[in-house]
């Protein structure tokens, strides 16, 4: 009886461990400017983070905050609600546009962030959502996939930094390729092939005030943590666009 009390016991303990650890409570309130900063110097030493230019909540437990640094970079932070409490989870000193799938099967959790250097001569950014048309006969069969490009607009006059919520069409769109890249998982890849089946993707093309700078004068470096769903946006070349 007595060993039986005692096993219990360490179920019970172990039980409460594991709640313990998996509970993250109510986010509170975000950290104070100083906090900060030092969680991002703590996180990532060359960061340098000087200043705090706004904290942008994404939802209940995701934020981003844009920053300078002391050499003078416009850099980028993501923080979440980790374990009771805001955790810095990646920095990125560039300031280029980043998306954040909060929700992988959740198109509308999916956000654009950036804080480019008012040095680059950037007065506005087009983020396009890109689908290559494909064609091609297999076994007898033809497959064609249309193409898809869709753009939405952010100006740069007003803020160097910013966030951008997937537009309803985008959303309606990324929801139909994640549902037939599901359903390609099975005949259908069987079929054409992985290699075949077309892929949704977002690129950016930035408007220039005056004589634009070589923007790789400005490149600097991050450090991102994969498990957190962040992605950098490639740039575009206006040759990889179709106009009317």
């Amino acid at each position: 009886m007595k060993k039986k009390l005692i096993i219990a016991s360490i179920i019970l303990v172990l039980a409460a461990l594991y709640a313990f650890r998996n509970y993250d409570g109510k986010p509170g309130h975000f950290l104070s400017v100083q906090d900060t900063l030092e969680s991002i110097n703590n996180y990532y030493v060359e960061a340098g983070a000087n200043e705090i230019l706004d904290v942008i909540h994404l939802d209940s437990s995701h934020v981003y905050v844009p920053f300078i640094s002391i050499s003078g970079n416009y850099s980028m932070s993501f923080w979440i609600w980790d374990r009771m409490k805001w955790r810095v989870v990646a920095v990125d000193t560039n300031g280029y546009p980043y998306i954040w799938k909060l929700s992988q099967s959740d198109p509308t959790k999916q956000f654009i962030m950036w804080n480019t250097h008012p040095k680059k001569p950037i007065s506005e950014i087009d983020f396009y959502l890109i689908r290559e048309r494909t064609y091609h006969i297999e076994n007898g069969v033809s497959f064609y996939t249309p193409r898809v490009q869709l753009r939405q607009s952010a100006s740069m006059k007003e803020s160097t930094y910013g966030t951008l919520t997937f537009p309803k069409e985008w959303q309606e769109i990324a929801e139909v390729d994640a549902y037939a890249k599901r359903e390609d998982s099975g005949i259908l890849s069987t079929l054409i092939g992985n290699n075949q089946i077309s892929k949704l993707y977002v690129g950016w093309l930035p408007h220039y005030n005056g004589n634009s700078e070589d923007l790789g004068s400005f490149y600097s470096s991050s450090t991102m943590n994969r498990n957190w769903q962040l992605e950098s946006i490639r740039m575009l070349n206006e040759s990889e666009l179709e106009r009317p």
